[in-house]
C-alpha cells in the first residue's frame, strides 16, 4: 500500500490504533468493550482446567469457570470492592435481588455474591456478549429467556427447573425490570420475587453502587480502579409470610431502604473526586 512494505502498514494501523483508543472516547469504549466481552471469556474456558487442575478453583458450588471469567474481568477493570455495614451473605440456595446499573452487574454482581448466583438474562443480551452464552453453559449459570414468551404458567416452572440444573446454588434478579441509573428506585416488578415465595426460596436483598463509573454504555465510557461499595440486605424466608403480597411489600420495602442508604439525599459516591 502507498508503495510501503508491509510491516511499515502493520505498524501505521498499530500506532493509529493506539491513538484512537487513547484520544477518541468511541473508540476506548470499543476497545475496552471487546476486550471484556469477547476478549476474556474465552480466555477464562482456556485457564479453567489448568487453574482447576492446580487447585485454584475447585468447581461447584461457587469456583466454576464463569467464576474465573468474573475474577479476571474484575482484575482487568481493577475494581476495588468494600462492604457497608454489618450484614451477611446467605450462602444456601436462595435468590438475591439486585439494582440493574451497567452491563458490569454481570461481573460485579457475581463477584458480591461470591460466585453463587446463576442470572437470569434476555437473550437479547446475546447480542453484545456471545461469549457469554458459552461460558455460562458449561457450569448452567445464565438462564435465557424471550421476554415477550414470558407466561407466569411455564415461565415459573422453567425458572425452578434450571435453578435445579445449575452448578450454582443461587440466582440474581433484578426486579426493576430495566437499567436504572438515576438516583431514585423503581417500582419493583412482582413476578420473580412471587416465584420465590412460591417456589419457598429464600431472598436476600443486595445492594451496590459504582457499577456505572466503570461501565456506562449509555456513555460510552469506561472507569478504572473504581470503588464498588455494597450492602448485605435482610433475607427474607415465605414461610415467616402469610401471603405472597405480604412477602413482596417486604421486600420492596427493604430494597427502597438500601437504594437509599447508597444513593439517596447525604450519599456520597464511592468514586466522587474530591
Amino acid at each position: 500500500m502507498f508503495g510501503l512494505p508491509s510491516w511499515a502498514v502493520a505498524a501505521g494501523a498499530l500506532a493509529l490504533a493506539v491513538v484512537l483508543v487513547k484520544k477518541v472516547k468511541a473508540a476506548n469504549f470499543l476497545y475496552h468493550f471487546l476486550v471484556f466481552g469477547q476478549v476474556l471469556p474465552p480466555l477464562a474456558l482456556f485457564l479453567y482446567p489448568f487453574l482447576k487442575a492446580l487447585g485454584f478453583y475447585s468447581g461447584p458450588p461457587n469456583r466454576t469457570v464463569s467464576q474465573v471469567w468474573t475474577d479476571i474481568t474484575c482484575w482487568y477493570f481493577g475494581c476495588r470492592f468494600k462492604k457497608i455495614g454489618d450484614g451477611e451473605l446467605f450462602t444456601e440456595k436462595c435468590m438475591y435481588v439486585c439494582p440493574h446499573r451497567s452491563w458490569s452487574d454481570f461481573f460485579v454482581h457475581r463477584k458480591v455474591v461470591d460466585g453463587r448466583g446463576s442470572n437470569l438474562s434476555r437473550y437479547g443480551v446475546l447480542l453484545a456478549f456471545p461469549w457469554f452464552y458459552v461460558v455460562t453453559s458449561f457450569d448452567r449459570s445464565a438462564f435465557w429467556f424471550k421476554r415477550d414468551a414470558v407466561r407466569k404458567d411455564t415461565f415459573y416452572p422453567w425458572m425452578s427447573k434450571s435453578l435445579e440444573e445449575s452448578s450454582l446454588p443461587a440466582m440474581i434478579n433484578y426486579p426493576e425490570g430495566t437499567r436504572n441509573i438515576k438516583l431514585t428506585p423503581k417500582p419493583l416488578k412482582r413476578g420473580v420475587i412471587y416465584f420465590a415465595y412460591g417456589d419457598n426460596l429464600p431472598l436476600q436483598v443486595i445492594m451496590s453502587r459504582g457499577n456505572e463509573d466503570m461501565v456506562n454504555e449509555k456513555k460510552l465510557s469506561m472507569g478504572f480502579n473504581k470503588n464498588i461499595h455494597y450492602i448485605y440486605g435482610k433475607v427474607f424466608k415465605p414461610q415467616d409470610f402469610a401471603t405472597r403480597e405480604e412477602f413482596f411489600d417486604a421486600v420492596e420495602k427493604e430494597f427502597h431502604s438500601l437504594f437509599d442508604q447508597l444513593y439517596g439525599e447525604g450519599s456520597v459516591n464511592p468514586n466522587a473526586r474530591a
